[in-house]
């Protein structure tokens, strides 16, 4: 006889199917026990070292104990016509690894990109641009030479495509992008890199024509990508040089250029083993991240080129995925893909031993599936995953950036799925009006193919009733309706050495 996991899982196979919602219960998952068993214990091992967190970081990780946690408090809803409630529980709204909240902006990041940002009529193209691991750091911890280094690279791409259109005899030609800076890789190590999305072509503005145009520029080749790359690298290495990260041969310095490693010593440990795939605190310190299915402790692999991709020197550029006008679910797809949350929480798992095992996507060519971590280890990794305060992980530029004076021409002012008319190469569509934020009831409608604004029972249309916040306001209802009231307990602190599971 089939789960109830396994017959919602066979629902939302079937977009057509009706489907009942199910509150998730956070509280069952092995992430969020994984955290509660073991956050004080970590912090205590911090404060033991003299090394404090930075408060950002506890906020995060005390805000995902309490998401979806109804005993925190909750929303609820009413069906209108046969009376029938739900209780919604808050979500803690954190960007670092927290799935749901994660989960909840990747789908309204797809959806706004792909509706209200990229015009239905242009083709795009992903360009990923990824960095040596000294630089990964330096752009975690220095959000200005994280804002060089991607100006770099902008203005790197949009010259290709400025000049493909002025070798064509269009001149002054703009071109516009979104990028989603990626803090993580597939191991859950601190990899900064960016997702690009361009448009594949320019606007232009004729002087006997009011709106601007849109003209297709050639598409890359093998050529131009390296030679790009090649451009990207000269230029990000002389910018190191030059702040003072690389000396003349390339080689770093040693030196610290800047107040973070003196300001948060311990998050800048754990962001620079991160990187490296090594440990940072606990007994296993400066050791390196233990790989399930591995020969050993295998070097760098080499990295071969394929279509429209290239690497050298640790910088590595790719651009062959490309989307034709008139794919708005493909765009948005992709839009979800490159906006993913850090942590896989499927991906979980205990070992024999008690420690953590992390599946991979793919299996890497040396062999390994997974990787291992303690506890301790795997707290570890996700401070290093939490981005620092007020720094802004999406980006718009060109005719997309939100003060361009053609934005308002160009992009899209259209309801979700509509998709406006074209008359040549002109541009035939009404002003662009202002962003509106996604429900989350069309969040979840979008995304599963049920909607929650309407009863599953009698077809009613659910309204808000109260947002209940009041500790002894929230205990009164779940205990009368049979919902677990107490808040949950986090494991105190342990000393050494018992700083793993206790089983």
């Amino acid at each position: 006889m089939a789960t109830q996991e396994e017959k919602q899982l066979n629902l939302l196979q079937a977009p057509d199917s009706p489907f009942t919602y199910l509150r998730r219960d956070p509280e069952k998952s092995f992430l969020y026990q994984t955290i509660r068993d073991n956050w004080l214990t970590f912090q205590a091992e911090a404060e033991r070292s003299g090394r404090e967190l930075p408060f950002y970081v506890i906020r995060e990780f005390e805000e995902f104990l309490k998401c979806g946690v109804l005993a925190h408090g909750f929303v609820r809803l009413k069906c209108e016509k046969c009376k029938h409630e739900k209780l919604v529980a808050f979500s803690c709204k954190k960007r670092g690894f927290c799935p749901s909240c994660a989960g909840r902006k990747q789908a309204m990041t797809g959806a706004f990109l792909a509706s209200h940002v990229f015009p239905p009529w242009v083709s795009v193209r992903q360009w990923v641009i990824s960095f040596p691991v000294p630089l990964r750091y330096w752009q975690a911890a220095n959000p200005k030479l994280m804002n060089a280094v991607l100006g770099i690279v902008t203005r790197a791409i949009s010259g290709f495509y400025r000049n493909g259109a002025a070798s064509r005899g269009d001149q002054g030609g703009q071109t516009g992008s979104v990028t989603l800076v990626q803090r993580f890789g597939d191991a859950l190590r601190l990899n900064v890199h960016y997702h690009q999305i361009w448009i594949e072509g320019v606007f232009v503005k004729p002087k006997d024509k009011n709106r601007p145009s849109y003209r297709w520029t050639p598409s890359p080749t093998d050529k131009d990508v390296m030679d790009m790359l090649a451009t990207i690298r000269t230029r990000v290495v002389r910018l190191l040089v030059r702040r003072g990260y690389l000396k003349s041969d390339e080689t770093p310095t040693g030196e610290a250029t800047d107040n973070f490693e003196s300001d948060e010593p311990l998050l800048a440990s754990v962001m620079a083993a991160s990187t490296q795939g090594m440990i940072a605190t606990g007994e296993r310190a400066g050791q390196r991240v233990r790989k399930v299915g591995s020969f050993g402790i295998a070097g760098e692999t080499p990295v071969l080129t394929g279509p429209l991709c290239a690497s050298v020197g640790g910088f590595s550029l790719h651009a062959n995925t490309f989307i034709g006008w008139g794919q708005p679910e493909k765009l948005e797809k992709l839009c979800r893909y490159i906006s993913r949350p850090p942590v896989a929480s499927d991906r979980l798992y205990r070992t024999k031993d008690g420690d953590i095992g992390y599946m991979l996507k793919s299996q890497w060519n040396d062999g390994t599936y997974a990787v291992k971590f303690s506890p301790m280890e795997f707290i570890e990794k996700l401070v290093a995953l939490i981005p620092q305060p007020r720094i802004h992980l999406t980006r718009y530029y060109g005719v997309l950036a939100p003060h361009h004076a053609w934005r308002a021409e160009i992009v899209p002012a259209v309801k979700t799925g509509e998709v406006l008319p074209v008359s040549g190469e002109e541009l035939q569509k009404p002003k662009c009006s202002a962003r509106q934020r996604m429900s989350w009831s069309e969040l979840l409608k979008r995304v599963f193919h049920f909607d929650l604004a309407t009863c599953p029972d009698c077809g009613g249309t659910v309204k808000f009733i109260a947002a209940v916040m009041k500790r002894d306001v929230v205990v009164k209802i779940l205990d009368h309706l049979n919902l677990p009231s107490a808040i949950p307990e986090w494991a105190p602190a342990r000393g050494p050495p018992c700083l793993t599971f206790d089983f």
